[in-house]
């Protein structure tokens, strides 16, 4: 039984395609609409942890994580939303990624896009590297 505990909490959230976007994601470029904002309104870092969980990094403190919440993954395909569970009191971002549906979109497995659907001023874009 304790066998069956502890493998099904290492269970992981992406599928082999995706499991590159476990580890520590630098947070390189914003865009909310049809502007330009600083990434560091986010954070500094984002963690994708095996155990469906993520971190926000700011100033090498954790300003919130919280669950992994895969709506659709496919071969080539995944959309996830990050539900937050735990908020420092200090963060008050001015544009919040968790409780957004999210697309994830990369061209190498060093950089990601998340993104949703919108193509109009309801774009939302988070351009992420992978860091050392």
């Amino acid at each position: 039984m304790t066998i069956f505990i502890t493998a099904s909490c290492e269970k992981d959230t992406f599928n082999n395609n995706f499991s590159f976007l476990y580890g520590d994601w630098t947070l390189t470029q914003l865009n909310v609409g049809t502007s330009s904002p600083d990434p560091s309104v986010i954070g500094e870092e984002i963690q994708f942890i095996k155990n469906d969980s993520y971190n926000i990094i700011l100033q090498n403190n954790i300003v919130e994580n919280g669950k992994i919440d895969i709506e659709n993954q496919t071969e080539d395909y995944l959309s996830l939303t990050m539900v937050a569970k735990e908020i420092d009191p200090s963060y008050n971002p001015t544009v919040k990624i968790s409780g957004k549906s999210l697309i994830v979109t990369y061209t190498e497995e060093t950089s990601i896009l998340l993104h949703n659907e919108a193509t109009d001023a309801g774009f939302f874009g988070l351009w992420l590297s992978k860091g050392e």
